[in-house]
């Protein structure tokens, strides 16, 4: 196989997350395509170290917030003052719902209406927080789109009880939502690898976040879409479920052969 045969783009995947290398290619395997491989793996372990520092930079700042919250006897107005004042990073926006009914607050005002502080999530609760289990005291939910900003996002979320007009507590939910444009430049590979993405998976296989060259709205009915006769998603799912990294062989969108590599982050091994 000749060298300028070869096309590489590289995936980011989790498992709640996991970090992936994507390498295309034509023909037969080669020396050129091992050595191109191993120095992906190596480029992976630096990018997931650069994640992994930064997913539990983000898990501390939510935890710190909720931890702060709950000691104090807050109305959700009051928790956004202190939301206002604990502002970390720009570009974070930081937002709090009712568990009952995914509606609340926004630190920031909508793009749209500069006056607008409220956010209302009840249309999208199952799509948010359905994998949300009980085991989990913080969690990341997929992409959905901000109700500030339009854009896509992800947030890290922490349970916390508020006084609601009655005087009464209630549950809720405190959200740091993090833009995917800013997740996406996060995460990139050597200047070598310039054709590389970087794309992020929860455990079901819906997109975190979602490099434009993946199809479908979720991660292994795009690989199936474009494989059926090799592929069997339920087993590729127990692959990734069952080991820390490993890879496989599979067709991309526009029907070229690739081998995709994915490593569990450590950051959400728990």
């Amino acid at each position: 196989m000749k060298r300028n045969a070869i096309v590489f783009l590289n995936i980011f995947i989790s498992i709640m997350m996991a970090l992936g290398v994507v390498t295309y290619a034509q023909g037969q395997r080669s020396v050129a395509m091992n050595a191109a491989e191993e120095s992906f793996e190596q480029a992976t372990e630096v990018v997931s170290g650069i994640a992994d520092n930064y997913l539990s930079e983000s898990e501390a700042v939510c935890s710190n917030w909720a931890s702060y919250i709950n000691s104090k006897a807050m109305t959700m107005p009051e928790a956004m003052q202190y939301l206002t004042l604990a502002r970390d990073q720009e570009g974070v926006y930081a937002q709090i719902l009712w568990a009952d009914t995914c509606t609340g607050l926004s630190r920031e005002p909508s793009v749209a209406f500069p006056d607008k502080y409220e956010v209302d999530y009840s249309d999208r609760r199952e799509q948010l927080f359905s994998g949300w289990t009980r085991e989990r005291e913080l969690y990341v939910t997929p992409r959905f789109t901000n109700n500030v900003t339009g854009a896509y996002a992800v947030a890290f979320c922490k349970k916390i009880q508020l006084l609601d007009d009655d005087g009464l507590m209630r549950d809720a939910i405190l959200m740091r939502v993090i833009p995917n444009t800013q997740l996406a430049s996060r995460w990139v590979f050597p200047a070598v690898f310039a054709g590389s993405s970087v794309g992020i998976i929860d455990d079901s296989g819906r997109y975190i976040l979602k490099p434009d060259l993946m199809k479908n709205e979720d991660f292994f009915d795009f690989i199936y879409s474009y494989n059926r006769q090799e592929i069997d998603p339920a087993a590729l799912q127990q692959q990734f479920r069952s080991g820390e990294c490993g890879h496989f062989f599979a067709k991309n969108g526009a029907g070229v052969e690739c081998i995709w590599s994915y490593k569990r982050l450590a950051a959400n091994k728990s």
